[in-house]
């Protein structure tokens, strides 16, 4: 066991593995969705960030964020790395969606963005994060749920 500063408190080398092991797994899920978002999508995100682009920074942040924020819940309620792989499935699917709606219901969201209208990109931004938030809480194993 590793004495923590806290005292009593100890770890073991056991919880350190099972550490490493989801955050290793979460990084690797957080590089594939960002791969998977940036190749589906049209707007060029990466590319309109590095030029500047406070709009593109703003959308694209969202979703990092609006993916991050069910893959933790996912990690923290996981039986096994399986549960969090369909969990982290579920909410890049979520993300997409929400992508989609934003580009329908935003005239020429595209181009917006690539325009650098920022109150386009914080809407997204807002729209990420929110569906990433509703997903995170609806992920749940809870008896109360009957689940």
């Amino acid at each position: 066991m590793i004495e923590t500063f806290l005292g009593n408190a100890y770890i073991s080398w056991e919880a350190v593995a099972y550490f490493l092991k989801y955050f290793v797994v979460s990084i690797v899920l957080m590089g594939l969705f960002l791969g998977i978002y940036t190749a589906i999508t049209p707007c060029k995100e990466w590319v309109w960030s590095r030029e500047g682009n406070k709009a593109a920074a703003l959308s694209l942040s969202g979703s990092i964020f609006g993916f991050a924020l069910p893959l933790t819940y996912a990690i923290f309620q996981s039986a096994s790395i399986a549960d969090l792989l369909v969990w982290s499935f579920i909410a890049g699917c979520v993300q997409l969606l929400m992508y989609g709606i934003n580009s329908l219901i935003v005239r020429n969201f595209t181009e917006e963005l690539r325009q650098g209208n920022v109150a386009v990109g914080l809407i997204s931004f807002s729209f990420s994060i929110s569906s990433g938030m509703l997903n995170a809480v609806c992920m749940t194993y809870s008896p109360a749920h009957g689940i």
